[in-house]
């Protein structure tokens, strides 16, 4: 499964800067195995451990940003694997657990960057004519949620239309802004066909019918003003 999926924990897009610096009490940081394709990340209210990630995907989970919004940067970023395990301070919430790691990053990758906004091709998510076939989370339900993706198929419980959207950059292969109208939160399954590798034994949809005829919703090409992360600096950490 691609990272993209993992990274709703962040999708709320740039990360707010608190008024003191938030760091871990204690991280440690190791070469992954860049053999390995696979990478997980997994966060609890202590801390994260990022298993055999590359800088490219930890400055997603970093920055609740998506891999368009990413440039410049050494070529080893998308290459070069490491893992972390870091845990916060007690009494830390888990909600600046991004700082944290913005934090991680700047000491142990000497990471610097800034931002820029660049209008480019994006996508307007939007119902479809007869509106949308989304079934609302039960009222009783509130804090129920959860998000899976993986090649061909989403599945999603107490989500946001803003988090789909986010999740939808993937396979739509360009930015996404949510401009459906619909606040709340949502339960829905998405099946489409694969990117890359689909054959000729290929059933199912692609990812912008898919979303007409399963949720009664459709993406419009659009030039929007998009906030781009650009690294101006990154080393390789020592070990430890």
């Amino acid at each position: 499964m691609r990272a993209f999926g993992i990274v709703l924990l962040a999708a709320a897009a740039w990360a707010q800067q608190p008024a003191t610096k938030v760091e871990f009490e204690a991280a440690s940081v190791k070469p992954g195995d860049p053999l390995d394709p696979g990478m997980s990340v997994h966060s609890t209210p202590g801390g994260i451990f990022l298993r055999n990630n590359t800088l490219h995907n930890i400055l997603l989970n970093a920055y609740g940003i998506r891999p368009d919004q990413i440039e410049g940067g050494p070529k080893w970023m998308d290459t070069a694997r490491f893992t972390i395990d870091a845990k916060l301070p007690e009494g830390v919430p888990r909600e600046l657990m991004s700082q944290a790691l913005q934090s991680l990053l700047a000491d142990r990758f000497q990471l610097q960057i800034h931002r820029e906004t660049r209008v480019k091709q994006a996508y307007a998510l939007v119902q479809a004519k007869g509106g949308s076939k989304l079934q609302r989370t039960p009222p009783d339900e509130p804090g129920r949620g959860g998000f899976s993706s993986g090649p061909r198929k989403m599945q999603g419980r107490g989500v946001s239309l803003a988090s789909l959207a986010y999740s939808l950059a993937g396979p739509a292969g360009a930015p996404i802004l949510d401009r459906t109208g619909l606040e709340g939160q949502f339960d829905f399954t998405l099946e489409f066909a694969a990117q890359q590798g689909t054959g000729d034994n290929e059933t199912l949809p692609d990812i912008f019918a898919a979303l007409q005829q399963q949720l009664g919703l459709k993406l419009e090409p659009i030039k929007a003003p998009i906030e781009m992360l650009v690294i101006d600096r990154a080393e390789k950490p020592s070990e430890n």
